[in-house]
């Protein structure tokens, strides 16, 4: 019971356990937001409307009205485009055509949102489903036929191989499923939990906090006086195996239920926990019938052995490897090479036991049970699910067996108070500059952190998905095409491109008066004629201007990268780099405080001038995460648009900034929002040495980091809550603008040096 209390009233577990749980649940929140287009009132609305119009009806009839649905809403998404672009007449000639339709087109006249875009893609999930329970029995039946037609391939020779008997078993699986009724339901219930993979990290860094508390001995020098005592050898172990178990029970509770609560929040009108999970599409192929209730229990499950093998490996590693460092380094070794055979592996499943037993297909338990693979174990085939279950229990006893071992004969060598780079430190200030630079990158783990900042940012940052209009990719077309300085050979050949345009609009409409098909291709001739009116006019304001230095040319990588529709997106990869940022940051000061040696270095000649060299320190690593993020936007854009266009024309080339750029050129503008940002990193770096120099501890050091520079953007990320944004930091390093950036650029910087000249006060007024 002591070590129970030990661990779990440590602060440095509770307040990780709670912060991660929230931040879980907001993350996602936020991930169901963008996948329903909408928000979770008008997601409910819509899914009880349809739950109640197609209740006493059959599949097909179902099906039919879903379509019919569609096809209306897909015409007003064509109407919307006409309204957008003031051609009345085309509307009101749709209107006489359809005027079962003319409720809809006042509200979209009148600016109302109609919610299509979110209804439409409702109802694509829903017509999926329904096909999906309607051809299933169909699919069932149809592994026999296919069975026997694989087995005529096979040779007589090839009879007891290993392809027949996975076929014999195929058909005896799936026959189990046969006879059983399907039904339909929002499906999104279930699989938004399932396909949460993030909770499981989340989940897995919280074991990592929990051992991590069981070498405190090594840290404050008790060691020797545990393993001393008489249950230090022998109880103590099943003590914190115990511990393992009930931290795996309490955080899968934790974590895995209050997604499931946040998703019946969202889906739960259609939530029929008594239908088969083979009713979900992703879970067709497991033979197992059991119901939706009894398939998440059995995920968590899955979820809470694959937390308990983490905590067994953690254990293991640190127990049998004394050096922390070192120990950081063969695990994250251990779980990038198993992240990389995951995603690689499970693409195409053709590995078997390489894609089967990883510790990330464990975890997620998702892919076991989202295909149908039987496993040879000692010449007998056995499903995936239940191999992989065989292998974690077995697993978790092996490493169960080496934890007592190095538990109970490893000799504890006392921890030194010294810790081993002071042996090494030269008295010369030119030594400790290379003793700092050690400490942030070999001894804290800071190339550990960085190595993990760039797979990130190179992994997971995408440029966002803008959804332009049909008339503004038209636009961006013809911009590029003709992109460069205007002048009247330039307005010429966009002039024969719009009547050219407006010649096929018009055959189409003639057409479409007869021929509903033709409906399509008006709308694209419609649009070109649009975007080529977009692009004459602007072209015309470029060519009056007489300014040799003002370009027609696209647009899309500057809106997709700095427009307000792309704040969200910003604003998430700020926060990875903060977070990246608080973390190698808060090590600098704290670091001599758990090692007891802010004394010694007082002591040192020019001791006191070290926090200069600590500041310089920030401000490289400050520079280290800004060159990741703003070189991986800078790589997506080249990659996705060949760069930015233009750079070295003015403001007036673009049409969303040319009122507050003007004359000056675009490449000074772009330069002045990465400076500001690089600023920005800097005076954060230079923030979190100050609370690091004011805090007794790196844990609590990091706790009050992320309280004050983290917690309101996810604060202002609820609803109704947009109002932080104004004192929130990473917001507001994530806005851009025009003059606001230089107004910016000098609070940043004045905020940066006070919290420097902070920290220097604050380790120059420590008395030893």
């Amino acid at each position: 019971m002591q070590e129970l209390k030990r661990v779990y009233r440590n602060p440095f577990w509770y307040i990780a356990f709670v912060v991660l749980a929230v931040i879980n649940i907001v993350l996602y929140l936020i991930v169901q937001k963008d996948n329903i287009f909408c928000s979770f009132n008008e997601y409910s609305s819509i899914d009880t409307s349809w739950q109640d119009k197609i209740s006493d009806r059959n599949t097909d009839e179902a099906i039919s009205l879903l379509e019919d649905e569609k096809s209306m809403l897909m015409s007003l998404s064509r109407v919307l485009v006409q309204i957008e672009a003031d051609d009345l007449e085309a509307v009101d000639a749709y209107v006489l055509e359809n005027p079962e339709l003319a409720g809809y087109i006042s509200d979209l006249r009148q600016g109302k949102d109609l919610l299509l875009e979110a209804r439409v893609h409702y109802i694509d999930d829903y017509i999926a489903n329904l096909k999906h329970i309607e051809t299933y029995p169909g699919y069932l039946s149809g592994i026999k036929i296919q069975a026997e037609l694989m087995k005529k391939m096979l040779s007589e020779e090839n009879s007891s191989s290993f392809e027949l008997k996975n076929i014999d078993k195929t058909v005896l699986d799936f026959a189990n499923m046969e006879g059983y009724s399907y039904k339909s339901g929002n499906n999104n219930l279930i699989s938004s939990v399932v396909n949460n993979d993030v909770s499981a990290v989340f989940m897995v860094l919280m074991m990592l906090v929990t051992v991590l508390l069981f070498f405190d001995e090594r840290r404050m020098n008790l060691n020797m006086l545990v393993v001393s005592t008489p249950a230090g050898r022998s109880k103590l172990f099943f003590r914190r195996a115990g511990i393992i178990v009930f931290s795996a029970i309490l955080i899968t509770s934790v974590f895995y239920i209050s997604l499931i609560l946040s998703s019946f929040s969202i889906y739960g009108y259609s939530a029929d926990l008594s239908r088969l999970v083979q009713s979900i599409p992703q879970f067709m192929y497991f033979p197992m019938p059991i119901s939706l209730g009894k398939f998440l229990l059995l995920f968590g499950i899955y979820r809470a052995l694959g937390l308990v093998l983490s905590g067994m490996l953690f254990w293991v590693v640190f127990t049998w490897i004394r050096n922390r460092s070192l120990s950081y380094v063969l695990l994250s070794f251990v779980f990038l090479t198993e992240y990389i055979l995951f995603i690689t592996l499970n693409k195409n499943y053709a590995s078997g036991w390489l894609s089967s037993i990883n510790i990330f297909t464990m975890i997620s338990a998702k892919p076991v049970f989202s295909r149908y693979v039987n496993l040879s174990i000692f010449g007998n085939l056995v499903i995936e699910w239940k191999a992989v279950l065989y292998a974690m229990v077995f697993l978790i006893l092996l490493l169960s067996a080496l934890c007592l071992i190095g538990h109970v004969k490893l000799k504890y060598v006392p921890r030194s108070s010294e810790i081993p780079i002071l042996s090494k430190m030269r008295v010369r200030f030119i030594g400790l500059k290379h003793v700092e630079l050690k400490k942030m990158f070999i001894y804290c783990g800071g190339i550990i952190i960085v190595a993990v900042l760039f797979f990130t940012a190179w992994k997971y940052i995408k440029l966002p998905q803008i959804s332009n209009t049909v008339v503004e990719e038209f636009v961006e077309v013809y911009s590029t095409k003709y992109s460069g300085p205007v002048s009247q050979d330039t307005l010429d050949l966009l002039k024969n491109d719009q009547k050219s345009a407006a010649e096929k609009y018009e055959v189409n409409r003639e057409l479409a008066l007869y021929d509903k098909t033709a409906a399509y291709e008006l709308e694209y001739a419609y649009a070109r004629v649009k975007a080529l009116e977009i692009v004459i006019e602007r072209a015309e304001k470029i060519y009056e201007t007489g300014n040799d230095n003002s370009y027609l040319m696209g647009t899309n990588a500057y809106v997709n990268v700095f427009g307000i529709t792309s704040k969200s997106w910003r604003l998430e990869v700020m926060a990875l780099a903060m977070f990246f940022l608080i973390l190698l940051v808060s090590h600098e000061i704290s670091y001599d405080k758990k090692s007891d040696m802010r004394t010694f270095l007082q002591t040192l000649p020019r001791g006191r001038s070290i926090i200069t060299v600590k500041i310089l320190l920030s401000i490289l690593i400050a520079f280290i995460v800004w060159s990741a993020v703003t070189g991986r936007e800078i790589y997506l854009v080249y990659e996705r648009w060949n760069g930015f266009q233009g750079l070295i024309s003015s403001g007036l080339s673009l049409a969303f900034w040319e009122e507050g750029m003007k004359d000056i050129p675009v490449i000074i503008y772009i330069s002045v929002l990465y400076l500001t940002r690089l600023i920005s990193f800097i005076s954060v770096a230079m923030i979190v040495l100050y609370i690091s120099s004011v805090c007794d501890s790196y844990i609590t050091s990091i706790s009050a980091s992320l309280g004050v520079l983290l917690l309101p953007a996810l604060i202002e990320s609820l609803p109704d809550m947009g109002f932080i944004g104004y004192v929130s930091y990473t917001t507001q390093i994530a806005n851009t603008g025009i003059l606001p950036d230089i107004v910016k650029i000098i609070v940043f910087a004045a905020t940066g040096i006070s919290a420097a000249f902070g920290t220097k006060r604050q380790w120059g007024r420590y008395k030893a």
